[in-house]
């Protein structure tokens, strides 16, 4: 029945490199599942996207991914699979015994939640503990397919850069699907991040205006980064928030054609605190 389960978008066609060490990751998202692979000098080697076609259930588009898709099990190096779709919270590591890390989980998360679905993960700029669920059925399934694997969510990734990007103060934005992920900071801390689901492009003006004013970073001066899905987002962004910006080692790509190399919806799994990734070649050059 499911012969073709899904379509296939490679914007960077795999490289072999059979001795080198990979660093793979795996974006799962509601429309699909995104390959993203470096070597060890951070040269994107494979940028692929797996489109969800059919709308399968998630537990059977993996399943089928992984079966008609060899080379996703071969990872033998560092891998990590990100979520985007689970809601997530910040837990005070200082303050809250590991024990005590479900209960809490249970009454800001998701009630029913089980403790083989809590997933923890340190963040040490915030002496903090990422929290987050991955429902037994899809975690079984990464696990049988990639044993090495580490289950991360994609908010691990918008808190560096939220560092990186804005140290002082600042709000960085990662669209993805109909998502938006906004962090902002202010006094050198991290004062706020959630995500939001929109319907239309007006809705992420609505939500970046409130994170805004919440966090009283109304200012024209403090700098508003926005990186993912920008198609047809853009101009929206900017008819009404002339400052807005894409990171400078992603703007590069703007505007251009979607096959250019590497393709900026996901070059942001490329950064790295350390470098700064040249667009042109699609290596990670050092500071």
């Amino acid at each position: 029945m499911y012969n073709n389960p899904f379509d296939t978008h490679t914007y960077i066609a795999p490289v072999p490199h059979a001795h080198a060490q990979r660093e793979v990751s795996l974006f799962v998202k509601d429309s699909g599942v995104v390959l993203f692979v470096q070597d060890e000098s951070g040269t994107i080697i494979d940028c692929r996207k797996f489109y969800n076609k059919d709308q399968l259930a998630l537990e059977i588009f993996l399943r089928l991914l992984f079966e008609k898709e060899p080379g996703l099990k071969s990872a033998s190096h560092s891998c990590r699979v990100l979520t985007g779709q689970s809601v997530f919270a910040l837990a005070p590591a200082d303050y809250l015994p590991a024990r005590r890390m479900l209960d809490f989980a249970r009454l800001v998360l998701e009630e029913a939640i089980f403790e083989e679905e809590l997933v923890q993960y340190p963040i040490p700029e915030l002496k903090a503990q990422l929290l987050f669920s991955v429902p037994y059925s899809i975690r079984h399934i990464i696990q049988s397919y990639l044993p090495q694997a580490r289950l991360g969510h994609i908010a691990e990734v918008l808190i560096p850069l939220s560092l990186e990007l804005c140290p002082q103060r600042g709000i960085v934005m990662l669209i993805y699907d109909q998502q938006v992920l906004i962090a902002a900071r202010a006094g050198g801390q991290l004062q706020l991040i959630n995500r939001f689901q929109f319907m239309a492009h007006a809705d992420i003006l609505y939500f970046l205006q409130s994170v805004r004013k919440v966090t009283h970073l109304e200012d024209k001066e403090v700098p508003v980064y926005v990186m993912g899905d920008l198609e047809g987002k853009m101009k929206t962004l900017k008819q009404y928030m002339d400052h807005i910006q894409v990171p400078q080692n992603l703007s590069q790509q703007l505007p251009g054609s979607k096959l250019e190399v590497p393709y900026w919806e996901f070059a942001f799994l490329a950064w790295r605190p350390e470098s700064v990734l040249d667009m042109t070649t699609g290596k990670a050059q050092g500071k």
